[in-house]
């Protein structure tokens, strides 16, 4: 149960998944919705409605239960067994990283991979990873050991939040972490030495 609505009563909130792995989590959210096929030169307004669906509402599912678990320190999560019964499945404490996870199976790859530089994504303290299926299915291939990937995942989170890094695609991302790892760090001092603003990759 988590506030909602302006009122701020409990109510029961349903998330798609959560992936636990030591001390991190992953809240998951998944949209089937497609990404507007108009312009957004012609009608912006339908663009930034179907980005919302695509992103600003699975980030706002994921910070409601983010919010929770920093308000008491866990979360307990329940399964639904009828209209008015819900069963403990989990008590979730000692998580010292959450990542919110937003799968869309739309490919809207240029967008997502600097989503959380938008106005569809509000500041907190909750990293994003926008990320589509076609994707996700390349992780895999890429990542062999959890831990590594747990790795990358908070070296992504760190660039989300740095300013100068701009990139066009998710595998940049990646292609970034391989080469330097604490690629936001790297970015950040190259800016500092060359007296640059931006990055773009």
């Amino acid at each position: 149960k988590a506030p909602v609505g302006g009122n701020g009563k409990n109510e029961w909130c349903e998330c798609d998944g959560i992936i636990i792995f030591d001390d991190v989590m992953i809240i998951l959210e998944v949209k089937g919705g497609a990404l507007s096929p108009v312009s957004p030169f012609s009608d912006e307004e339908a663009y930034k409605s179907s980005l919302r669906a695509l992103a600003q509402n699975p980030y706002e599912q994921s910070l409601r239960l983010f919010e929770e678990y920093k308000r008491f320190g866990k979360v307990e999560l329940y399964q639904k067994k009828s209209k008015k019964r819900y069963e403990l499945i989990n008590s979730i404490e000692g998580i010292t990283f959450i990542q919110a996870c937003c799968i869309t199976l739309d490919d809207f790859n240029e967008v997502a991979s600097q989503i959380e530089k938008t106005e569809f994504i509000q500041k907190s303290n909750l990293p994003v990873w926008c990320v589509s299926m076609n994707d996700l299915r390349v992780y895999p291939e890429l990542f062999d050991s959890p831990s590594i990937f747990l790795n990358y995942l908070y070296q992504r989170s760190r660039a989300s939040k740095n300013p100068h890094i701009k990139v066009n695609d998710e595998l940049d991302h990646i292609g970034l972490y391989f080469e330097y790892n604490d690629y936001a760090k790297h970015i950040s001092d190259w800016v500092e030495e060359t007296d640059t603003t931006d990055v773009f990759i």
